[in-house]
């Protein structure tokens, strides 16, 4: 019988609230650790898979900081342009 499988969505939610107490970056390794005591299956290509999730939709930013070998990850403090549908609203 296999591990239950884990709600990407409540993954997500769990990295954003670790993001936000962190209020810093962390790389995906560091995420990971902080989650253990939630989810402890869970493994590092789950969370950056989910991190880039969060990146396509303008949730967390990717950092590349120099003499690092790993990248680090920030929730995004800039607000995201409204789409076309959301402009014509008012």
């Amino acid at each position: 019988m296999s591990a239950p499988r884990l709600d990407s969505e409540l993954v997500r939610k769990h990295i954003l609230d670790t993001l936000a107490a962190a209020e810093g970056e962390l790389t995906t390794a560091a995420i990971r650790q902080l989650l253990l005591s939630w989810a402890p299956r869970l493994v590092n290509e789950i969370v950056y898979r989910n991190l880039v999730i969060l990146e396509q939709r303008g949730q967390v930013r990717r950092l590349r900081l120099p003499g690092r070998r790993h990248v680090a990850w920030a929730l995004n403090t800039t607000k995201p342009k409204p789409t076309t549908a959301e402009g014509q609203r008012r």
